[in-house]
């Protein structure tokens, strides 16, 4: 039986050699990022911290445990009044 490699992004099944060729296209492509980081260089970084902020904060403002704190204490609260709705 022979093994088929296939390339991690879902490409075409390669041979032997193809697979010297994509390590060269990686490292270059890394070159690339690693000059356009040092060209961009505060801005990559400045980007970067505002999605990390984002992540952490959220849409609103809030913090995502924050959020998931209030969706408890709402699901207990309409839950508790439409028991004593129901309950008359």
């Amino acid at each position: 039986m022979v093994m088929i490699r296939t390339e991690g992004r879902g490409g075409a099944a390669q041979d032997g050699s193809e697979p010297d060729q994509s390590r060269e296209r990686e490292s270059q492509r890394e070159k690339e990022v690693e000059l356009k980081s040092k060209q961009e260089g505060r801005a990559l970084s400045r980007a970067a911290s505002l999605r990390r902020k984002r992540g952490k904060k959220g849409l609103v403002g809030f913090g995502n445990r924050d959020l998931a704190r209030l969706r408890i204490w709402g699901f207990l609260f309409w839950g508790s009044c439409f028991r004593f709705a129901f309950n008359l």
